[in-house]
């Protein structure tokens, strides 16, 4: 039966061994395996496997299985061993590939290569951990095989023998191995760099079409707020004519928003520019009409200024009347100081010529001092005439008053010669 199911499985040879560990295989060979794992393992209750080792009968790397074996009051009264060849493993690892430049490798719990494409690091039983010692290099990969060991799912990193590997590790569940796969960084990156590559492409393609696409958008944009920049240029140089394309104010959108403001911007100013021509031509008659007002205005000032003229005449003539009565009262006064020296010696009737001459005398003074008070006044009425000119009747009126003081001037002027001339005859008398 045994040797039926070693042929149907695969197995180089299956036995079973007693309590002590001797064995009898289904090839015939017997062997004593009481310190083998798989043995001491199954002989304890539990499954058990055995680390590739040298088998005790050739000499060949095998793989041992044990289950235990149990009577029916379950006691353990064997053990059922299964080898395999030991190949298998490194077999299994070799035909997993991952990339162009992969390996895959097993460790048991001490570090000890079980599998790996390279058989002979198996047969020798290779320890990175006894490597290291020698060679320092190898430190990177320990620590991840450390990890390894302590049952850990990871990935890591290292470099050996100037190559940068990344490497991924799991533990084999009910063996107590852990398998890991290490692949070159570079073929790693490969990949990205070829990622990278095509992202480039697409991004550079996205680029394009988006350039194309903005310069679609932005030609659709820029066009009509080209066209409403023309229309505003245009208004800009006084021509309010030109009206707003209308495409444009058909447009939804900002720029149609935009137009409509300009159109009506546009009509306000013209409405605005009639307003103005209308009031100027309202100004221009005003002003016509001023012209004709300052013409007239202009005439008047021509008559002041000869009226004007003519006071300034009778004042003259009433200056050198006045200068006139200045020397008739001197002389009346030398007549009156002659005459009141004679009435001295004269009769009661001299007395009287006496007191008359010092009345004319008074009178004269007081005339004198009349004349030179009028002339002053209507040289201020005259100045204040001069610059009210526009007040013409006020001018006429001042004009007829100086007339009159110039004659009653000349009037009292002419009495003073009288008297004088009848003092002077009296005085002879």
């Amino acid at each position: 039966i045994l040797k039926s199911e070693a042929k149907r499985s695969g197995h180089i040879r299956m036995g079973i061994a007693d309590v002590s560990g001797n064995i009898k295989y289904t090839d015939g060979e017997t062997a004593n395996i009481s310190d083998r794992v798989h043995f001491t393992n199954a002989k304890s209750g539990a499954r058990g496997i055995s680390d590739p080792l040298v088998s005790k009968i050739n000499n060949n790397i095998v793989v041992c299985y044990g289950v235990p074996i149990k009577d029916e009051n379950n006691n353990i009264t064997g053990v059922l061993v299964a080898v395999r060849d030991g190949n298998e493993l490194s077999n299994f690892t070799s035909s997993i590939h991952f990339g162009n430049d992969s390996q895959i490798f097993m460790v048991n719990g001490k570090g000890v290569t079980v599998a790996h494409s390279n058989k002979a690091l198996v047969l020798r039983m290779d320890n990175n951990f006894e490597n290291v010692k020698k060679d320092p290099a190898l430190k990177s990969l320990v620590d991840l095989e450390s990890r390894m060991l302590k049952g850990e799912n990871g990935v890591g990193e290292y470099t050996y023998d100037k190559t940068t590997k990344y490497m991924g590790f799991a533990p084999v569940k009910g063996t107590g191995w852990s398998i890991a796969v290490t692949v070159p960084k570079s073929e790693i990156m490969a990949g990205v760099y070829n990622l990278a590559e095509r992202m480039a492409i697409i991004f550079a393609i996205f680029i394009v079409l988006s350039l194309a696409a903005s310069f679609y958008i932005s030609s659709n944009i820029s066009k009509p707020i080209k066209l409403a920049s023309d229309c505003l240029n245009v208004m800009a140089t006084g021509d309010f004519t030109k009206e707003v394309p209308a495409g444009l104010l058909k447009m939804k959108d900002e720029t149609g928003a935009l137009a409509k403001s300009i159109g009506i911007m546009q009509k306000s100013i013209r409405a605005i520019i009639q307003e103005v021509a209308k009031e100027t031509a309202n100004v221009n008659d005003v002003l016509l009409k001023a012209n004709g007002d300052i013409e007239k205005l202009d005439k008047n000032i021509d008559g002041i200024t000869a009226t004007t003229e003519e006071l300034s005449a009778a004042t003259e003539e009433t200056a050198s009347s006045t200068e006139e009565t200045n020397a008739t009262s001197e002389e009346i006064e030398k007549a009156a100081e002659s005459i009141a020296t004679k009435l001295q010696k004269g009769s009661e009737s001299a007395n009287d010529i006496n007191k008359m001459t010092i009345k004319m005398k008074t009178e004269s003074v007081s005339s004198k001092e009349s004349a030179v008070e009028i002339y002053n006044k209507t040289k201020v009425s005259l100045q204040d005439a001069i610059q009210k000119s526009k007040e013409v009747e006020k001018i006429n009126e001042l004009s007829e008053a100086i007339l009159q003081i110039t004659s009653q001037t000349n009037l009292l002027a002419l009495n003073a010669a009288i008297e004088a001339s009848r003092a002077g005859d009296a005085g002879k008398g």
